[in-house]
């Protein structure tokens, strides 16, 4: 069971009074027995001795003996009784009476009473001894780590234990008096019956056995719950036992002094971590974390510092363009030491944030950012105490430090200052908590640059801009088309799966993006006006949030649910002509950035992808044939050798709109009175599912679309 070791089989099911059960009772029934017999023996023997000076009376006895010979021997008993301070030959000289034994006061006591008190006193001896062990060996420190522990109720009984246990030497006193009192009374009484060897015995099996190793045993194990049960008795006799052993308590007060708390080392510390984990009360992590915070302070720089050589430097010299700001970005540190002429010459830090304020194409020299700003460096050595580094660091000088050395290797050169390294803050870190600390940043493991950071996929740069809800281009730029169609192709594919790559790619290069401020809400209006979506009302718009947020009402409760970037909405209406939503979608934080995917527009890039697909696999087109502008308009060329082959009619209206160039080049979509005429000559075009499952026919007309 977890917890301290003083909690251990607190709560077993074997309970104490299980095993005093086991235990105790058949031998304290044998002992009854064997006292009942020693009780009868003893009457047996008196009243044969009183038989006997009563016929033979001794010398010197007066002749009045003889007379009363016939005296009741109850009634001699009962006047040699009464006679407190007769002695063996005043009753020979003036009464014949017998003399009454040592033990004639407990004698007068009834049987079965003096049966109970022995039970009592064997009692009150395994009580006293019991305790004596469980309770002292409760020291304060560890009831108050108890107390304060999970386990509610260890924590209840030691709170029930601490207020009698504080005073140590006062507890022990009244225990060990009351223990040695009861012990005499239970001889004494047990005296009566035996003597001899038989008496020596039975007494120190009683005493031993049930006095003092069976209550030890049982307390030391329990000794929580037998002492919390225990403390109305103990403060009871501690109150009855107080004028004794309260002097003697403050004896000892004076003669040792206080109770010393149980403390440990850090070495201890150490063992008894080591202990917990082989009892499995710790995890190895915890313990790993604990074994460094104890011996983080016994290290020096130069066992945590990285490499000089393995330091990410720039010079003073350099400028801080688009390529030196992004190789800064890539290495993932917030902290680069800048250096002059050599890299043992560190002028100052440049901090990754501060480069907020630099535009790339200003190439601002370096040497001037560092001025502005004048990031100083903090310089430790390689000996230096590592606790006293971290407490030098908290305080805010730098989360980085240089470590400096001094070379005087060279006997012929004077010695000079070098760099051996650097140590940061999470490094110190990493070697208290004992693992290393990998962010989404980081290229490596470690600091020893050995083994380097698994990921599934590296950072997309375009998306840099998309995480933007305040550019507000008409159109994605070419990088961001392709990180938003690796988006699409990735977590919806589903949805997407009949469009190829190119005719995607030129799906979401030609849809414009939708800039939406947040909706307004008017006073005691229960939805604004603007909305994306409003619950069973028809739509044919699929909906990619690139920024901002959104908010949908779902159900007839309204249970609302907030959407981010890269979220998605209305994918039904893509799939379903008769899609109409389930929820209510409104711009909640704005500007909200989205593409908007039509239906229309889908279906073209669906029957586009048709032809494409099967452009590319028919033997007869020419290579050159079998290939799609990059803005998914069919290549004139295709459409050329589709007319010479003939093919059926299609989708007239989609495939107007993927021959359209113009949408390419100009950010304004014609209206339908000014779209231009396009006369394109060609035998029918083909349909893209007669293409799917006809193949392409043999013959074919000549037509013109009008757009």
């Amino acid at each position: 069971m977890d917890g301290p070791p003083l909690l251990r089989n607190e709560h077993d099911v074997r309970t104490p009074t299980r095993v005093v059960g086991l235990i105790l009772l058949p031998t304290l029934a044998l002992a009854l027995k064997l006292i009942s017999g020693a009780h009868d023996e003893h009457l047996g023997h008196q009243h044969q001795h009183h038989q006997q000076y009563l016929r033979q009376p001794p010398s010197g006895a007066f002749p009045s003996f003889a007379t009363t010979i016939t005296r009741n021997l109850e009634q001699a008993t009962d006047d040699a009784a009464a006679a407190e301070t007769c002695t063996l030959d005043c009753c020979w000289q003036y009464e014949p009476t017998i003399c009454p034994s040592e033990n004639a006061w407990i004698e007068a006591i009834p049987f079965g009473l003096q049966i109970a008190l022995i039970i009592l006193f064997l009692c009150l001896s395994a009580l006293f001894s019991g305790l004596t062990l469980g309770l002292m060996s409760l020291d304060k420190t560890g009831l108050e780590i108890v107390m304060g522990g999970d386990d509610p109720v260890a924590a209840g009984y030691a709170k029930k234990i601490y207020p009698v246990r504080e005073d140590g030497n006062l507890l022990l006193c009244t225990l060990l008096l009351g223990n040695v009192a009861v012990n005499a009374l239970l001889s004494i009484f047990l005296a009566a019956y035996t003597g001899g060897i038989i008496g020596f015995i039975s007494s120190t099996f009683l005493i031993v056995i049930f006095g003092e190793i069976v209550p030890q045993a049982l307390c030391s194990r329990y000794a929580l719950k037998i002492g919390a049960r225990t403390v109305p008795l103990v403060k009871a006799i501690r109150i009855l036992l107080y004028v004794l052993t309260a002097p003697l308590a403050k004896a000892l007060d004076c003669a040792l002094g206080r109770e010393l708390a149980s403390t440990y080392s850090n070495a201890e510390m150490l063992k008894l971590l080591q202990i917990h984990v082989q009892e499995n009360v710790l995890d190895k992590d915890t313990a790993g974390a604990m074994t460094g915070a104890l011996t983080y302070k016994n290290m020096s720089v130069e066992d945590v510092m990285t490499p000089m050589e393995r330091t990410f430097m720039l010079d003073v010299d350099d400028k801080l363009s688009f390529e030196k700001i992004a190789a800064v970005f890539k290495t993932g540190y917030s902290r680069i030491p800048v250096y002059e002429i050599s890299r043992h010459n560190v002028i100052g830090l440049l901090f990754v944030k501060d480069l907020i304020f630099i535009d790339p194409e200003d190439e601002v020299p370096i040497r001037s950012f560092i001025q502005i700003f004048g990031r100083n460096v903090h310089v430790v050595w390689p000996n230096d105490n590592l606790g006293e580094v971290l407490a030098e660091l908290k305080k805010g000088k730098s989360h980085l430090a240089l470590v400096r050395d001094v070379d005087n290797e060279d006997d012929t050169k004077d010695p000079v200052y070098v760099m051996r390294g650097i140590i940061t803050l999470e490094d110190i870190i990493e070697k208290i908590i004992g693992d290393s600390i990998v962010d989404e940043t980081d290229a490596f493991m470690d600091n020893t640059q050995e083994v380097k950071v698994d990921r599934v996929e590296g950072f997309q740069w375009a998306r840099l801009r998309l995480l933007d809800s305040k550019i507000t281009d008409k159109r994605l730029s070419e990088s961001e088309v392709h990180a938003v169609t690796a988006h699409l192709q990735t977590n919806h594919s589903e949805t997407f799966k009949l469009l190829t790559h190119d005719q995607l790619t030129a799906l979401v290069s030609r849809t414009p993006l939708c800039n939406f401020e947040e909706a307004q809400r008017e006073v005691g209006q229960a939805l604004p006006n603007e909305l994306l979506y409003e619950t069973n009302k028809p739509s044919d718009v699929f909906t990619l949030i690139l920024g901002g947020k959104v908010t949908i009402l779902v159900g007839s409760e309204s249970f609302r649910s907030d959407l981010s970037s890269w979220s998605v909405l209305g994918k039904g209406a893509l799939e379903n002509a008769a899609f109409a939503p389930d929820f209510t979608a409104y711009v909640s934080d704005g500007p909200c950035k989205c593409l908007r995917i039509t239906r229309a527009d889908f279906d073209s890039a669906v029957d586009a992808s048709a032809v494409e697909r099967r452009s590319l696999s028919d033997p007869r087109l020419p290579g050159s044939a079998r290939r799609l502008s990059s803005t998914g308009s069919v290549n004139s060329e295709v459409l050329n050798t589709i007319s010479e082959l003939g093919v059926s009619n299609h989708r007239k209206h989609t495939l107007v709109t993927l021959m359209s160039n113009d949408a390419k080049d100009d950010d304004k979509v014609p209206d339908s009175p000014s779209k231009s005429r396009l006369s394109l000559r060609f035998a029918d075009v083909m349909d893209s599912e007669d293409i799917i499952n006809n193949g392409i026919p043999e013959n074919g007309g000549e037509k013109t679309l009008d757009a």
